[in-house]
């Protein structure tokens, strides 16, 4: 290469605002988001996530913190909790907004709830963040050679931890606690001084000794801290305008030096050049402009007001265009290969006091990525880039399932922010074992394992589009991807005969290897099943299944209209599962209640619609007794509840409201449940379902003597309007289409907990004009059911009016149902 054909970098004599645009990043967040991207504590994982990282899913509220710290250095001090508000509150009204309210809603619940624990928390966070990106050991003296090998060690370190991170979650202590990029910075600059100003000069013999380490420290002075992506994906899209015969292709790569230091003590001594870059492998068909260069900026790092600015010198990469090599055939297909960027940086080298001039190359490449035309191809491309990472970084030629595991849950955790589940391991244990027995006769990563984990990569980034998706699971209301055959047993093994069970789950993995059984993965695209999110309800006492499915394409409405749901029926006793193993412990559920976090009136503002909402009293027409015509299947039924079933979207329709299931205790989760995934959940006691079984005991059982004797009809009258929450209930399960019809079909109290005594059926008698007489004079005994709410735009006070005559009881079930 010709040193005329680039200019150097100007001479640090001048102000690097002369030369270079000067950046500046203040405030911690964003000098640890350049200096250390995707590199996170453990703590941070769970809903912190979404509040203190900057780079996980596709929204967080991370500029927060710098928000709130700048404003706490001005004079003006605002709690997290209150600046999560304000940001609520100044969502515009589009629908983009919709599940960032619910993130909001969450995280300001999460604050509101742990406020002992949650500023020591962030106090932690905020600290490990510093230490990981200042230098923790200035102004060493230097000793040689140990000083100088240690050096590389730890700058390999820090390089490895920074390609791996690209992708994959590693701790600080499994990378080997690598040093951060400013104390390389002051080791290369203190490493250079000790040769050229004080070995060399005065030690003639180590002169020819530290010539020969200049390579050495040259080479360990540039890395590339964030490696080729498009957003957070090595996945990057072309664009061609049309009669055009080139590509631009945006992808992002920024390169750090660790010369500033030196150079600005050094004016003479060192030239950099713009950085020449070319896209590998080598093809016939097309190449890079070869004019395009990086020119070198610098960026001015101040963590707070009170720390001395540091500056460090860097390179970045927006686009680049790819020309193709016959002009009369500029149609090209970059997919076909994994590329990679190298890059040549030149640096001249001034040692006029020792007669030393020499100009050195410094070749960097990037790790790999595909360039490709559309989002629908990322899950097949990026599986691949995922597989060709795992075989450099593990270093193995041999197919290893545990390998490939823990790779792949630790991609799961760095993309969504969270702790992936033990039923997950499970899975991915499960499923590529299956794969490799299916393939047994393909011996690459690629041909055995890509058809499994390239839905597999659709789902996690499916959960990192919408990180909703992501806080659920770390709260236990969703198991995300898991087995569904599994989390169906789980449902039915459930000890809980009056509870409706829950689960939320991603749609089901379904591979048919016979159909591929001699097809290499090269020569075919693998594309996944859209993504969808199931909703797979079980009511033990009808002993029936329900399938609903959110609508992928309004994903966050169906899920306003969910916590809506949960917030206005306070359903406590359905109980979601949390968990799948084999116990059937209380911990492996939460409450359908627990959707609430995420509700707050602002949602009504932003999310408008018409619908009507149906009260919780309709649900016992759908789960309690399973009258889900077309829907519902009985355990064992030929109805594959893995198949993805007609989205359903009144969701209020999909649970019944149980009197004789028993909450448990409403006791908050510990701030330090929602950083692993399913915490423990609220223990449902024995005592406490004995103790709220008994108002309805109390009517099967009047006393202890009168368990054999009949019930007349006057005293189940008399004690009935003596209890109004037990005169509501009885309202509200009675269900009458005309006058002339009227029957009680049946009436099932607990005897004891865990036990039905069923009663056989009733023909009409005068139990019931005697109610319905009584009720008129009684009406204030009991609070009826609130009418049905509409989502509307603001809240409202809806008022129940009075139930004076027959025939309101009659068309008492339609006046529920019915919109207001």
């Amino acid at each position: 290469m010709k040193s005329n054909k680039k200019r150097p970098a100007s001479r640090s004599s001048s102000p690097p605002s002369a030369a270079f645009p000067l950046i500046t990043q203040t405030g911690l967040f964003q000098c640890y988001e350049f200096l250390a991207p995707n590199e996170y504590s453990d703590k941070t994982f769970g809903l912190l996530a979404f509040l203190i990282r900057n780079s996980v899913g596709e929204i967080n509220f991370s500029s927060i913190m710098d928000e709130i710290e700048r404003r706490t250095q001005s004079g003006i001090p605002l709690d997290y909790a209150k600046a999560l508000e304000e940001k609520r509150l100044s969502l515009p009204m589009i629908e983009a907004s919709v599940e960032k309210c619910l993130m909001l809603n969450r995280l300001i619940a999460y604050i509101n709830q742990n406020t002992a624990t949650f500023l020591p928390l962030i106090s932690d966070i905020r600290l490990d963040m510093k230490l990981k990106i200042i230098d923790q050991s200035p102004n060493q003296t230097v000793t040689y050679p140990n000083d100088f090998r240690q050096r590389e060690l730890d700058f390999n370190r820090r390089r490895t931890a920074q390609d791996m991170r690209r992708l994959f979650y590693i701790s600080h202590q499994e990378a080997k606690e690598p040093p951060s990029l400013i104390h390389l910075q002051n080791r290369v600059t203190e490493h250079l001084t000790y040769i050229t100003d004080y070995k060399m000069r005065n030690d003639l013999k180590f002169r020819e000794t530290g010539i020969s380490e200049l390579p050495n420290i040259l080479s360990n002075s540039f890395i590339i801290v964030s490696q080729p992506r498009f957003g957070a994906n090595p996945v990057v899209i072309y664009d061609r305008k049309p009669g055009s015969a080139e590509y631009t292709v945006r992808v992002s790569v920024t390169i750090v030096s660790l010369l500033h230091d030196f150079i600005q003590s050094h004016p003479n001594f060192i030239d950099l050049y713009d950085i020449e870059l070319s896209l590998w492998p080598l093809s016939t068909h097309y190449k890079l402009d070869e004019s395009q260069t990086l020119p070198w900026k610098t960026c001015q790092i101040q963590i707070s007001p009170d720390d001395k600015p540091r500056m460090i010198q860097y390179a970045e990469l927006t686009s680049v265009t790819i020309l193709p090599s016959n002009k009369n055939n500029p149609r090209m297909h970059f997919s076909e290969t994994l590329h990679s960027l190298k890059f040549a940086i030149k640096v001249h080298v001034h040692l006029n006091e020792y007669k030393y001039s020499q100009i050195y190359q410094i070749p960097l490449e990037s790790s790999s990525f595909v360039i490709t035309s559309h989002h629908n191809h990322i899950p097949h491309m990026l599986s691949r880039v995922i597989l060709d990472d795992i075989r450099r970084f593990s270093k193995t030629t041999t197919i290893d399932v545990n390998t490939i595991k823990n790779f792949l849950l630790r991609y799961f955790k760095q993309r969504t922010g969270v702790v992936p589940a033990e039923c997950l391991k499970n899975y991915l244990e499960y499923e590529l074992k299956r794969a490799q027995n299916e393939r047994r006769s393909f011996h690459t990563l690629e041909d055995v394992f890509l058809d499994f984990v390239v839905p597999f990569v659709h789902q996690v980034e499916f959960m990192a589009k919408h990180p909703i998706l992501s806080m659920f699971y770390a709260d236990g209301l969703f198991l995300g991807i898991c087995n569904s055959d599994r989390a169906a047993e789980c449902m039915i093994n459930s000890s809980d005969l009056h509870a409706p069970i829950v689960d939320l789950r991603m749609n089901s993995i379904k591979i048919e290897y016979k159909s591929i059984a001699s097809s290499p993965a090269a020569n075919r695209s693998v594309k996944p099943y859209l993504c969808a999110v199931r909703v797979d309800i079980y009511n033990k006492r009808t002993n029936k299944f329900q399938y609903r499915t959110f609508d992928t394409n309004n994903l966050s409405n169906d899920i306003v209209k969910f916590v809506t749901t949960a917030h206005a029926e306070r359903a406590s006793h359905i109980r979601v599962l949390a968990n799948i193993d084999n116990s059937n412990s209380m911990k492996n559920y939460r409450l359908f209640t627990d959707f609430d976090e995420y509700y707050h009136e602002r949602l009504h503002e932003i999310y408008r619609t018409n619908e009507k909402y149906k009260p919780i009293t309709n649900f016992i027409l759908n789960v309690e007794n399973g009258d889900d015509p077309g829907d519902g299947s009985a355990v064992g039924a030929s109805n594959d509840h893995l198949v993805s079933s007609t989205p359903h979207t009144d969701l209020a329709e999909m649970f019944a409201d149980n009197p004789y299931s028993i909450p448990p205790s409403a006791t908050p989760p510990s701030i330090y449940d929602h950083m692993a995934y399913a915490s423990p959940t609220r223990d449902y006691s024995t005592a406490s379902i004995a103790q709220s079984n008994s108002l309805m005991e109390n009517i099967s059982s009047p006393s202890n003597s009168q368990h054999s004797q009949p019930l007349s009809h006057e005293y189940l009258l008399q004690y009935t309007l003596s209890q109004p929450e037990l005169l509501t209930e009885i309202l509200r399960h009675v269900n009458i289409q005309t006058q002339s019809q009227q029957q009680l079909q049946s009436t099932s109290f607990p005897n004891q907990p865990g036990h039905e005594r069923t009663y056989g059926q009733y023909q009409q008698s005068p139990i019931i004009p005697n109610l319905q007489n009584r009720v008129q004079s009684n009406a204030t005994c009991a609070q009826l059911h609130p009418a049905p709410e509409t989502i509307s735009n603001q809240s409202m006070t809806h008022q129940t009016p009075s139930m004076s005559i027959d025939e309101d009881l009659i068309n008492f079930d339609e006046f529920l149902a019915s919109p207001n």
